[in-house]
């Protein structure tokens, strides 16, 4: 069974929403796969109240780390888009992870699997942005819509 710590930071920016405003939610879950045996990570957010008809972008960057080993951490950087035309982005790293992102209605939904045999001490760091941009690039003017970073710590 695996215990763990995890923690979580939001940030929100105004959106010109409808009533009540936006709406988030985060989550960074770890369980044991039995068919593999190794750990699955599963890093979520998303955030509701958004215009149906503007298109959107957003970055996660998933870190994983063991300070007590002399390796250099493996640091994942995946980039996507969404609009009503393309509602749905996914990526995949063969056997270590899939991002999938979806816009529906005036929700997107992004969640971020990676899968890895943790050893004690092992640590995860998940970091998601959602932007109001098409296509994000960190070099042009954006607005961050939601931000969260999320850490687990293998026992």
């Amino acid at each position: 069974m695996l215990k763990h710590l995890v923690m979580a930071v939001s940030l929100i920016l105004p959106l010109a929403a409808g009533a009540g405003g936006p709406k988030t939610s985060d989550a960074f879950t770890v369980q044991k796969d039995l068919a593999t045996s190794e750990a699955v990570a599963k890093c979520e957010t998303s955030l509701s109240g958004l215009d149906r008809a503007a298109p959107y972008s957003g970055v996660v960057r998933f870190l994983f780390d063991n300070p007590y080993d002399d390796l250099a951490p493996e640091e994942y950087y995946v980039k996507f888009h969404v609009d009503p035309a393309n509602p749905t982005f996914s990526e995949t790293g063969p056997g270590i992870y899939s991002l999938t992102a979806t816009f529906k209605r005036q929700t997107i939904a992004v969640a971020f699997n990676f899968q890895r045999n943790l050893q004690t001490q092992d640590q995860l760091y998940c970091w998601m942005q959602i932007v109001d941009t098409p296509v994000f690039d960190p070099n042009r003017p954006y607005v961050t819509l939601h931000y969260a970073e999320m850490r687990y710590s293998q026992p």
